[in-house]
């Protein structure tokens, strides 16, 4: 049987016994359009995911920011595809931003850019975040102009659910 509050069903079991939470905290987001020449020169960019895929619970802002609606433990998956890299960009920085911490992927963008000056920084992480804790995502490019895009392309998404 589900659960239910009179306005709101948590749990909806199936006839073959499956369960979906359809409160559940969850969302996948892309960009929505071009962000061109945001880093480069060391300026940090914060990510605009601006097309939502879903959102179960309205968690996320439709911009760039997850706020925890409770405290648990979430998971948290990203990649975002820069490009108009240089061999003197030195490092790339990626950042999963929290309300208190950051947890970066450092890079030698220079160095790793594929054929057609790109690279895609990838990450998934469980943490635990409390309540109204906000994640976001930032990059930053360094040793060049401020000529780096972010892709907007099926390459660049970012993901946050509650699992326990």
């Amino acid at each position: 049987m589900a659960t239910n509050n009179s306005l709101n069903t948590y749990i909806v079991p199936t006839t073959a016994n499956e369960i979906t939470m359809p409160s559940q905290p969850a969302f996948l987001a892309t960009p929505g359009g071009a962000q061109d020449d945001v880093t480069g020169d060391a300026t940090v960019h914060t990510v605009i995911f601006s097309n939502v895929e879903f959102d179960q619970n309205s968690d996320f802002d439709g911009t760039s920011t997850f706020t925890a609606p409770v405290t648990g433990i979430y998971q948290i998956n990203v990649a975002v595809k820069i490009g108009d890299l240089a061999v003197g960009n030195t490092t790339s920085e990626m950042f999963i931003a929290t309300t208190t911490s950051s947890l970066i992927d450092v890079v030698h963008a220079g160095n790793l850019r594929n054929a057609v000056d790109e690279y895609t920084h990838k990450n998934s992480v469980i943490l635990p975040l409390t309540a109204a804790n906000t994640v976001f995502i930032n990059i930053k490019v360094q040793g060049g102009g401020k000529v780096v895009d972010v892709i907007n392309d099926d390459s660049t998404f970012f993901s946050v659910a509650l699992i326990a």
